[in-house]
C-alpha cells in the first residue's frame, strides 16, 4: 500500500466520534478559533481585496478558494511546529463550505472531514520537512493546501478509499511551492493559497467523476524530480489511526507570526512582574537561527505584514498599546511616538541552545535591560503551545478580543455558540454557514 493509498483509507473511515475526550475538546476549540480567523480576515484590506476578486455567490469553488486565503492571511490561525503548516485555515474552511453546501448539512460529517484534514495537512508537511524546506523558499501550507482540502472534500462527498486516492493524487499533482516573495500592499501569496484549496476540492469532484490520480506521488521520485524535495515517507503512516494530531497543535494567543509569539510572552512576563515599559533601556531577543532574520525586520508604514513579523513591533505594542495585538488588520502601523521608540531598543540574535527546541517548539528568550539591572525570561512553550494549550474560555477570549471591535461583542457570543455547536449538533452546523455567508453578502454589499 502506497502512503497516499493508506492516507486515503484513513481519510474514508475515521470517525471524530471515536477520538478521545481530549481530541474531541481540541477539534471544538480549533474549529471556533478558525471562525475567529474567517471573520477577522474578511475585514483586512486584502480580505476585501479578495472578496472583489472572489465574490460571494460565485459558486462554492469560489468560496473554498476566497475562505482559505482569508483564514490564512490573519496570522491569527492555528500551526502545528513540526511540519510548519496552519492547517485550520484550509482545513476547517473548506470543511465548513462544503457541508453547508449539502442538502441536509451533518455535523458529524463535518467533524469527521475536519479530524481527517488536520492529518492530511501535517503528516504531508512533516513528509516534506515543512520547518527545513519553508527556509529554502517552499511554503508548507501552500504546498499541501491542494493535498488537504482533496481529503476534506473526499470525506464530505464521502468517497470510498479507492476515489478518495485518485483524489489525494491529483490534487498533489497541483501543488506549487509558493508565490516567492510578492510585496504590499496585496501580496498575491493568499491568493495562490487558497487556489491551492480550489484545486483540491475540484480535485476529489474529479475522483468521483472516475478521474484517476498518482498514488505513487509521495513514495516514488515524484516530489524530488519536480520539486527538489527529499520525502519522508514514512511519516505519512506512522501511528496513523492510533492517536490525533489535534492535540500536537498551537493556537496563537493574539495576531502574530508564530516565531515571535514566546519572545512577546516572556516580556509579558517580565512587565508582569512590575517593569514598567519606560523603564526600559534595550531588549535583546534571543531565538533559534532558523528564523531570526525572518523576525528581525523592522515594521514598515502601509506594509500588514511587517507589523506581524517584526518582533521588535510586536514588542513594542505589547508594551505600549497590547490591545493592537488582536488586531488583524493592522490600518494604523505607528512610524514615530512610543512604539517606534521601543521598537528602535530591539535587537535580535541567534542562540545554539535554543535551537535544540526547535522544529518541536519555537522559543525565545529576552534579556531587558532596565536602570535597576538586567532581567532575562526564556519561554519554551509559549501559551497556546501543546504544553500550555488555550482552554475554551481562553479561545473564546481570544474570539471576543479579536472579533468584538468588528461586529459587536453580542454578536460574537452567537457565533461562538453556532461554531462550537457545528461538531456536534447539524442546526448549529447551518447556522454556522448561514452566518459566514450572510456576513460575507453584508460586507459585499456595503463595499458596492
Amino acid at each position: 500500500m502506497t502512503s497516499i493509498q493508506a492516507m486515503a483509507a484513513h481519510v474514508a473511515g475515521a470517525r471524530a466520534r471515536d477520538l478521545d475526550a481530549v481530541s474531541r475538546d481540541a477539534l471544538k476549540r480549533h474549529v471556533v478559533d478558525s471562525v475567529a480567523a474567517l471573520i477577522a480576515g474578511a475585514h483586512t484590506g486584502e480580505g476585501r481585496a479578495l472578496a472583489r476578486l472572489l465574490p460571494h455567490g460565485d459558486g462554492v469553488a469560489t468560496a473554498v478558494a476566497r475562505r482559505a486565503a482569508t483564514a490564512r492571511l490573519t496570522e491569527i490561525d492555528d500551526i502545528h511546529l513540526p511540519s510548519c503548516t496552519t492547517p485550520g485555515s484550509v482545513v476547517v474552511t473548506t470543511a465548513l463550505t462544503l457541508a453547508a453546501a449539502q442538502p441536509r448539512p451533518s455535523a458529524q460529517g463535518f467533524a469527521d472531514a475536519v479530524a481527517v484534514g488536520y492529518e492530511a495537512m501535517t503528516r504531508l508537511g512533516q513528509a516534506l520537512d515543512g520547518p527545513k524546506v519553508l527556509y529554502r523558499g517552499v511554503w508548507p501550507t501552500c504546498f499541501t493546501a491542494p493535498f488537504t482540502a482533496a481529503a476534506v472534500a473526499s470525506r464530505i462527498a464521502g468517497l470510498d478509499a479507492a476515489r478518495t486516492a485518485h483524489a489525494l493524487g491529483i490534487a498533489l499533482a497541483e501543488a506549487t511551492p509558493g508565490p516567492g516573495r510578492p510585496g504590499p500592499p496585496l501580496p498575491a501569496r493568499w491568493l495562490v493559497l487558497g487556489e491551492g484549496a480550489r484545486e483540491g476540492a475540484l480535485a476529489a469532484r474529479a475522483a468521483a467523476e472516475g478521474f484517476t490520480g498518482d498514488d505513487s506521488l509521495i513514495d516514488g521520485n515524484w516530489l524530488k524530480g519536480a520539486h527538489g524535495l527529499e520525502a519522508k515517507p514514512a511519516a505519512m503512516t506512522d501511528g496513523l489511526g492510533k492517536d490525533s494530531v489535534l492535540t500536537r497543535l498551537s493556537i496563537k494567543p493574539f495576531c502574530s507570526a508564530k516565531q515571535a509569539v514566546a519572545a512577546v510572552s516572556a516580556l509579558r512576563a517580565i512587565m508582569g512582574r512590575g517593569v514598567a515599559a519606560g523603564s526600559i533601556r534595550s531588549v535583546k531577543v534571543l531565538v533559534p537561527e532558523a528564523y531570526r532574520v525572518m523576525i528581525g525586520h523592522p515594521a514598515s508604514a502601509g506594509n500588514r505584514s511587517s507589523s506581524i513579523l517584526s518582533v521588535a513591533y510586536q514588542l513594542a505594542i505589547a508594551a505600549h498599546d497590547p490591545g493592537q495585538l488582536y488586531d488583524v488588520a493592522r490600518e494604523r502601523i505607528a512610524t514615530s511616538g512610543p512604539v517606534i521608540e521601543f521598537a528602535n531598543k530591539v535587537t535580535v540574535a541567534a542562540d545554539d541552545t535554543l535551537a535544540a527546541h526547535y522544529p518541536a517548539r519555537w522559543p525565545a528568550r529576552i534579556e531587558v535591560e532596565t536602570a535597576s539591572g538586567t532581567l532575562s525570561e526564556e519561554v519554551v512553550d509559549a501559551p497556546g503551545d501543546p504544553g500550555r494549550p488555550l482552554d475554551l474560555a481562553a479561545v473564546r477570549d481570544k474570539f471576543h478580543r479579536c472579533i468584538d471591535p468588528l461586529i459587536g461583542a453580542g454578536e460574537v457570543d452567537a457565533w461562538i455558540a453556532a461554531a462550537e455547536g457545528s461538531v456536534a449538533d447539524d442546526g448549529a452546523l447551518f447556522e454556522l454557514g448561514r452566518r459566514v455567508a450572510a456576513h460575507e453578502a453584508k460586507l459585499a454589499a456595503s463595499a458596492s
